[in-house]
């Protein structure tokens, strides 16, 4: 939630809308390295942090096997992630789900293995 919070889109996360949030695992954030992490956390950066956030939150509940058979998503920048593959192998925008369809208090979670940059 510390990117959520430096972003100031923790409010939007934790709505009553419906959301399905692409969340990149531990290893994804690791793979950026603490300096560029910390980075990421500066004031001067959040509006690059808030669009990076934004590109991995679409608006509804949507199931990974929604997605594959849709073949691309509208996230909330207005930019379309293709969508591909099937039962446990789904990828969107170029990111795997790890873990699909976890059940939140407003929506759904996908795991990706990769952030999904804009």
């Amino acid at each position: 939630m510390t990117l959520a919070q430096a972003a100031g889109i923790s409010g939007l996360l934790s709505g009553a809308d419906p959301l399905t949030i692409l969340a990149p695992s531990n290893n994804a954030f690791a793979a950026l390295g603490n300096t560029k992490f910390q980075e990421l956390l500066d004031p001067d950066n959040k509006e690059m942090l808030t669009e990076i956030l934004k590109n991995h939150v679409l608006s509804g509940s949507v199931d990974a096997k929604d997605m594959a058979r849709a073949g691309s998503v509208t996230n909330l920048l207005g930019n379309t992630l293709d969508v591909s593959g099937s039962g446990n192998n789904i990828t969107v925008g170029g990111a795997n789900i790890l873990e699909k369809d976890m059940k939140a208090d407003n929506g759904i979670i996908q795991m990706v293995d990769q952030l999904i940059l804009p």
